[in-house]
């Protein structure tokens, strides 16, 4: 079953044990990732998981150095062993805390959310606590952070978080309300939900759409570039792209498998139809607004 969903070949062996569901990732080392927890499949959110350090089949003992994904906990705690976390790993809507074994060379805490060892990377912030401490004040990001990683900000609609001077890099797929930047930080910006570069020419990232205020998403005329995957998980159902010119789109941008209208600037159709990517849209010119107001000619006097 956990192959199937997540498209492991048969030939990768699963360890079972009365908690956890490990994948091998090296027979010669001995080493395992966690691929599910049983409280995937209970209803007990506030059950606190301790994953070990390793385990024990047909007398191999393995060491547990990767988590690949628990998504349904509360609190969870991480062993030393630890070295490799997936993408998304820690997203679950009801995660409070993420600990870790303070002699984990590769990763560190604080206030619940994990970060690399030197603190410059944010790979993830419980969103349970994210949306109880926004009741009172906005979520700040240390000022050590300079890169958010791809979904670390997920599963917190309800926040407006706070990026510092030194950020430089913000993944896709945030889930947040809103962002705030340092007016000092001389890499991004924010403008309208968007995180951008300094220059505004390129979305590196962006805030949740919420359709119930809109079901058009507005792409500014001065953007020329959208970064991979920024609309990918967004929900709307009309695209307008300011553009007059064609603007460099990679193909995971936006989410294709959703028939939404693509609206372009007028004269343009033609323009956008010979993008590959493009095409693959129902694409439809937004006409200009015709000035109906008639001018009355002055008559010429002898």
């Amino acid at each position: 079953m956990f192959d199937k969903l997540r498209n492991r070949t048969f030939t990768e062996r699963i360890i079972n044990t009365s908690e956890y569901s490990f994948v091998i990732t090296s027979d010669k080392q001995h080493t395992v990732s966690l691929i599910a927890s049983e409280t995937e499949y209970r209803d007990d959110i506030n059950m606190e998981i301790n994953i070990p350090s390793q385990i024990a089949d047909d007398d191999i003992i393995y060491i547990v150095t990767g988590i690949e994904s628990l998504n349904t906990c509360k609190t969870v705690t991480l062993p030393k062993t630890i070295t490799t976390i997936d993408t998304m790993a820690f997203s679950g809507y009801d995660l409070m805390e993420i600990r870790l074994d303070e002699a984990n060379k590769h990763f560190s805490t604080k206030d619940g959310a994990l970060y690399s060892k030197d603190g410059k990377i944010l790979l993830a912030y419980p969103a349970a606590k994210a949306r109880e401490l926004s009741q009172y004040v906005d979520i700040a990001i240390p000022e050590s952070v300079e890169v958010i990683n791809y979904g670390a900000l997920y599963n917190m609609q309800e926040v407006t978080v706070s990026l510092g001077k030194n950020v430089r890099k913000v993944g896709a797929n945030q889930m947040v309300k809103a962002f705030n930047v340092n007016n000092e930080n001389p890499n991004i910006i924010s403008v309208d939900g968007f995180i951008l570069s300094k220059d505004s020419t390129t979305i590196l990232s962006a805030a949740y759409f919420n359709k119930e205020y809109s079901n058009k998403l507005t792409i500014p005329s001065f953007v020329k570039k959208i970064n991979d995957k920024v609309f990918f998980n967004q929900d709307f159902d009309t695209l307008e792209i300011l553009a007059t010119s064609n603007i460099d789109i990679s193909q995971n941008t936006f989410n294709l498998n959703k028939k939404f209208v693509c609206l372009i600037p007028a004269t343009k159709l033609e323009t956008y139809k010979q993008k590959a990517y493009f095409k693959q849209m129902n694409l439809m010119e937004k006409k200009v607004a015709k000035n109906n107001k008639k001018t009355k000619k002055g008559k010429k006097h002898r």
